[in-house]
């Protein structure tokens, strides 16, 4: 699911090209499905460590050793391709490395005294667009790993609620700074529900659910995202799709059915490839933005793409220090 989710997500991004569109409309709501997902998995692999004596430091360092490789590589990569496309126009190039320091350090353009600057600038993460995801990603699992997997069932119920209320009232107000009040109540539902997912599974509670084979669940994602939306309820969307995504992948835990290595190798390459296809967007502005405005073909070679620059930044991180290891219980 997360690699299908990954490639839906390179699609729609694809799709920015202003006379092309995308056949994927809502592509931009798997990343309400990352957030549950990430949930589920940093719960079901962390959650009996943390609470049988698993220091926050090496939890955290844990999750540096997953995160930070690929979101640092991939960042510098977008970051070099918008900067060759920015220094190609009129567009003030030395702003580049501005955005750049701001967006390794997870700071939107707009927290910064250079804000007036980057007006213009459509992203608040000017270097790599896809990072504002993560500026919340990290905020949530910091919470987690200090108070969060302490919490009762019940408690974290009534946390996803609390999230549940606040994308309402941010839905319905447009309230503050949307890029990171989204993010977090984005990641912060999603997480919650992942977390409850998890907990769900250890009772054996979605035995009673049916069983339905993965590749039914992952076409019936993919028609949620191609369905036309009215512009009316998009504010509402992504709590849709955070408890849609819920139900998705309690259905995938129900089945428990193993998929081929095409699957568990896309799954590998969803993170490099959100990381890094930004990079693929921009050089394809550079080289061939006449064509690419009138003819959506091209998302097709630029996929491609975007998936050699993810397989080898999986190599890279691979074979190096970087790669996580495998934590020892603290507990005998």
């Amino acid at each position: 699911m997360r690699g299908l989710c990954a490639l839906i997500v390179a699609v729609f991004h694809f799709g920015v090209f202003p006379d092309v569109g995308t056949p994927v409309r809502l592509g931009w709501l798997c990343v309400d499905m990352f957030f549950v997902l990430s949930g589920f998995v940093v719960a079901m692999t962390y959650e009996e460590r943390l609470r049988g004596g698993l220091a926050f430091k090496a939890f955290l360092a844990a999750r540096a050793r997953r995160l930070l490789p690929i979101q640092i590589l991939g960042t510098v990569i977008a970051w070099v391709a918008a900067a060759a496309l920015h220094w190609h126009g009129p567009p003030d190039p030395w702003l580049m490395p501005l955005s750049l320091i701001a967006c390794l350090l997870l700071i939107q353009i707009t927290w910064t005294p250079f804000q007036a600057l980057f007006s213009n600038w459509v992203s608040d993460f000017p270097a790599n667009p896809a990072m504002w995801s993560l500026q919340g990603e990290w905020l949530i699992n910091l919470f987690y790993g200090r108070h969060l997997h302490r919490w009762s069932t019940r408690a974290v119920c009534w946390f996803a609620a609390a999230f549940v209320l606040f994308m309402i009232f941010l839905a319905t107000t447009r309230f503050g700074n949307m890029t990171f009040a989204t993010g977090i109540g984005r990641a912060g539902l999603g997480f919650a529900l992942g977390i409850l997912i998890h907990r769900a599974r250890e009772k054996k509670t979605f035995q009673r659910l049916p069983a339905i084979h993965p590749l039914i669940i992952f076409a019936i994602w993919l028609g949620i995202i191609c369905i036309p939306a009215d512009e009316k309820y998009k504010h509402l969307l992504p709590l849709a799709a955070s408890i849609t995504s819920g139900l998705c992948v309690a259905l995938l835990i129900r089945g428990e059915r193993p998929m081929g290595w095409i699957w568990a190798y896309l799954g590998r390459l969803s993170y490099p490839l959100y990381a890094s296809h930004y990079a693929i967007i921009n050089l394809a502005l550079l080289f061939w933005w006449t064509p690419i405005r009138t003819n959506q073909i091209y998302a097709i070679p630029m996929l491609g793409c975007a998936l050699l620059l993810a397989a080898g930044l999986d190599f890279v991180v691979s074979v190096t220090w970087w790669r996580q290891p495998q934590l020892v219980p603290t507990t005998t």
